[in-house]
C-alpha cells in the first residue's frame, strides 16, 4: 500500500494494471492524491504501476503469509501455556510468547510480532 501523487486522468490506466496483478484492491482519493492498497504476489509491478502514473510515497509492504504463520504460533502458544520451568511467569508488562523453537517473554509492538524478546529464565 502507498500514497500516490498522480493526476486524476492517469488513474483509470493505473487501476487496469492493478486489476491484472492482484485482488483486494482499494484506490481512493482524488485531486491528485490517492491511497492505494492491493494484495499481490508481484510487489514490483504494483510499484512500477505507480511510477508510470505519478509519484508513490509511504510505501509499505506486508508479507501476509508470514504474518498469518506468526499469528498461528501465538494462538498455539497461548493455548499450550508455559512449561513447568517457567511457572513464575513473565515480568510485569510482558506476556508469554512462543517462537517455533523456544518459550520466552515478549513486549508486543501492537502489531503482529514483537519489539523485544527474552528467552524464558533470562530476566
Amino acid at each position: 500500500m502507498y500514497l500516490l501523487e498522480a493526476p486524476d486522468a492517469t488513474m483509470s490506466g493505473f487501476k487496469e494494471v492493478w486489476a491484472g496483478i492482484g485482488d483486494s484492491i482499494v484506490v481512493v482519493g482524488g485531486e491528485g492524491l490517492w491511497n492505494c492498497h492491493i494484495h499481490t504476489n508481484d510487489v514490483g509491478a504494483s510499484i512500477e504501476a505507480a511510477l508510470d502514473a505519478g509519484r508513490p510515497r509511504n510505501i509499505r509492504v506486508t508479507d501476509l503469509v508470514e504474518q498469518m504463520e506468526e499469528e498461528r504460533w501465538v494462538r498455539e502458544a497461548t493455548a499450550a501455556g508455559p512449561g513447568q520451568d517457567e511457572l513464575a511467569g513473565p515480568p510485569r508488562g510482558l506476556r508469554w510468547w512462543r517462537w517455533p523453537t523456544a518459550w520466552g517473554w515478549a513486549a508486543s509492538s501492537g502489531h503482529s510480532g514483537c519489539t523485544t524478546w527474552w528467552p524464558a529464565g533470562s530476566r
